[in-house]
């Protein structure tokens, strides 16, 4: 896509090099490829691809504090945003955590093809995984792209941030959703630090709910 590198600029505040451009160019062709054989996302064009996989991920790091360095992603599916946040930021650790194994397999295949090792997939489900020592309360950030309503959401995140880490939830504008959230976050000593808007042509306006420790 030719104007991928002004479009991340403009919504995602990123420079990309022409190494990370590169690596969009195979990612994309990759993902549309394997969705052939196995279904793995809905969006079959390349500019779907583009924008609705790679910038829509990439409005994350507007909303990132600048000193992450660990960023954990709840039910990555085929590997957004947690693919697009790999390439872009090689400064940032960025693990995918997916329940469906052909999705895992896929994620890890495009880790190698990108040569991404700041990037690993996990074939587990959340609820196990933040049980597990290794990965409870030792990220920065948690990341979730549409798993479910905010409130379940929330609890589903809270065991994988350290003291000072924060949610981020790419939600639709739902004050409704935000409003039911409340009672959770209080019960948990959080709060809603800000609502990052994004406006992408062609996309619903989304809302990156950004949530951290009282």
């Amino acid at each position: 896509m030719n104007n991928f590198k002004e479009l991340a600029k403009e919504y995602a505040g990123i420079e990309l090099s022409e190494q990370q451009l590169d690596q969009f160019a195979k990612l994309a062709d990759f993902l549309l490829e394997t969705n052939k054989v196995i279904n793995l996302t809905a969006i079959r064009d390349i500019e779907g691809v583009y924008i609705k996989h790679f910038l829509d991920s990439l409005t994350l790091l507007k909303a990132i504090p600048e000193n992450t360095k660990s960023i954990i992603d709840i039910g990555s599916g085929a590997g957004f945003p947690g693919l697009p946040i790999a390439i872009a930021r090689p400064d940032i650790k960025v693990t995918m955590v997916e329940s469906i194994g052909k999705k895992v397999s896929f994620i890890e295949k495009g880790i190698g093809l990108l040569n991404l090792p700041n990037a690993k997939a996990i074939n587990e489900r959340a609820e196990k995984l933040s049980l597990d020592k290794n990965f409870n309360q030792k990220f920065d950030v948690v990341t979730a792209r549409a798993v479910t309503a905010l409130p379940e959401l929330i609890k589903l995140c809270i065991p994988f941030i350290h003291k000072n880490g924060v949610i981020i939830a790419m939600k639709n504008e739902n004050k409704e959703e935000l409003d039911m959230a409340e009672r959770v976050l209080i019960g948990e000593n959080l709060k809603i630090e800000k609502i990052v808007k994004i406006n992408i042509d062609g996309l619903n306006p989304r809302n990156l709910v950004v949530i951290s420790r009282n």
